[in-house]
């Protein structure tokens, strides 16, 4: 595994700079089959465009107490949107490659679906805003199936070990799939055409669980 730095520039729509504190791990996928991080990246970085609906909008210019209002006053009243929707992650996983995209003590828009109606267990380990109580991970796939490479897997793996040994995390507990937190796809949840996040393991729970036991076994070898 090897990291690659390749950071969202502070925007509305994806990256909002605003400092969490992170109690878990949410594992996603992109969806479209064989889609790599740069172009992942570069779509995220397009969400933040609010120069058409909003001219001079200087969001890359507010510090993260005035982001953070505004934020928040954008959730009470649904005022605005970005063109593209909100939408990132904290990493996205390719093979051997991990690229970070935004800062694990940073918020992601990633886990913000059906607000406010997430899993109680998600809101009792996480807070009622997963995206302030979590780290995204998508994980990519080459085909529409959404099963990871084994090198994908692998990486998504130490990625998962290294910050359940930060944080003293219990594995089998703190790291969840995104339809697990806001039923996304499933049928108390939003419905998509994409399905349920991350489909592959979520339609294959067997899987699901192994990849968490692994972790498990990994960090509690590695104490």
């Amino acid at each position: 595994m090897r990291y690659v730095d390749a950071y969202l520039t502070p925007n509305f729509g994806s990256c909002s700079m605003v400092p969490i504190v992170p109690r878990g791990i949410v594992i996603h996928w992109p969806g479209v089959a064989g889609q790599r991080p740069p172009a992942i990246i570069e779509y995220w970085q397009e969400r933040g465009d609010l120069n058409i609906q909003f001219p001079g909008f200087a969001w890359d210019a507010m510090g993260p107490a005035e982001r953070e209002a505004l934020l928040l006053q954008i959730l009470r009243e649904g005022k605005i949107a970005p063109r593209r929707g909100y939408g990132s992650a904290n990493a996205i996983v390719d093979g051997v490659d991990v690229y970070r995209t935004i800062p694990w003590d940073r918020e992601a828009f990633h886990a913000g679906d059906n607000y406010p109606n997430f899993a109680h267990e998600a809101i009792r380990l996480f807070g009622p805003n997963p995206n302030r109580g979590t780290v995204g991970i998508e994980l990519c796939h080459p085909d529409s199936t959404g099963r990871p490479t084994g090198d994908t897997m692998m990486s998504a793996i130490e990625v998962c070990v290294s910050l359940c040994r930060e944080h003293n995390w219990d594995p089998l507990e703190r790291i969840w799939l995104h339809s697990h937190v806001t039923g996304k796809g499933t049928p108390w949840g939003i419905q998509t055409h994409e399905g349920p996040c991350h489909k592959w393991f979520y339609e294959n729970q067997d899987e699901w669980a192994a990849f968490k036991a692994t972790v498990a076994a990994e960090v509690e070898h590695a104490a």
